[in-house]
């Protein structure tokens, strides 16, 4: 059966190659992205939204509405890591960044995707980081996000179980643009996560895979 497959964060890496999978398959992508996209499809609907704006949250589920698109499957990839912490300071302007797309963005995405739905049981699919369990010491905020949306997907699943499913996708190392953008805590860790980094396009079907099983 075709799903309508909900994605945040589809501009490059995962959610860019999970759109164009389930696009293959034949399913339905909804595409929100706070920046503009090019990419075409008959079966997408791109939907320009930034997550930490709750009223552009609100915006793309009118918009879904008027359309009378219902996703089946909600991905929330939107992410960004930052190094926060530098020269013996903590930047609060940049750990508040990753904290409103990571964690919240999610988040309000939740709250919206709960409401209605039909009597359809939906998923929530959170994309969390092993990095909630093996912190990079100079981005606070990337370990908070992380970490509070896997723990946030932990009381969901017990909350909401009549209404959705929810799971949480924990990844090692993907060769994204996010692999290497900030300091890691040693030059011999840099080159163990280089060197077991799994490339993008051999990561999707596995995910894939695990969002369709029961598990």
């Amino acid at each position: 059966m075709k799903k309508v497959v909900f994605i945040t964060g589809t501009t490059s890496g995962i959610g860019e190659s999970l759109m164009k999978t389930y696009l293959k398959r034949g399913d339905t992508v909804v595409a929100v992205n706070r920046s503009e996209f090019s990419f075409d499809a008959p079966a997408l609907l791109s939907i320009r939204g930034d997550v930490r704006d709750a009223g552009q949250v609100r915006r793309v589920f009118e918009r879904l509405a008027e359309d009378g698109t219902s996703p089946d499957i909600f991905i929330l990839n939107a992410g960004i890591f930052r190094v926060d912490i530098s020269g013996g300071r903590l930047d609060g302007a940049l750990f508040e960044e990753v904290m409103e797309t990571n964690l919240n963005g999610a988040l309000r995405i939740v709250a919206e995707g709960l409401k209605g739905g039909g009597g359809k049981k939906k998923v929530f699919v959170a994309v969390s980081s092993t990095s909630n369990i093996l912190p990079n010491p100079n981005a606070l905020g990337y370990y908070i996000s992380k970490l509070g949306l896997t723990k946030s997907f932990e009381i969901f699943r017990k909350k909401f179980r009549a209404q959705a499913e929810f799971k949480t996708l924990i990844l090692g190392p993907i060769k994204t643009k996010m692999l290497g953008s900030g300091p890691m805590e040693s030059r011999l860790q840099t080159l163990v996560r280089d060197a077991i980094a799994v490339p993008v396009e051999e990561a999707v079907e596995p995910i894939v895979r695990f969002i369709e099983s029961g598990k």
